[in-house]
């Protein structure tokens, strides 16, 4: 996805939102952020609302982040 955020992209802005399925830690986030701000920590506004997801279908709450807007 970086390289092809890149090559269609250039040098213009970008923003990437999704359901990455991967906590912060992960080395697809981490490609991510070598190319793109995550907006939770770059916004001039605090965070709003649950850190983690309890609404999937799993049979467990993913405790960590799995969605990510990209900029």
């Amino acid at each position: 996805m970086v390289k092809k955020i890149t090559e269609i992209a250039g040098d213009t802005p970008v923003i990437c939102v999704g359901d990455f399925n991967s906590r912060p830690d992960t080395e697809q986030i981490k490609a991510m952020c070598s190319i793109l701000q995550d907006a939770r920590q770059v916004s001039k506004m605090p965070p709003y609302g649950p850190e983690g997801t309890s609404n999937t279908g799993f049979t467990y709450p993913i405790k960590s982040r799995i969605d990510y807007i990209f900029v």
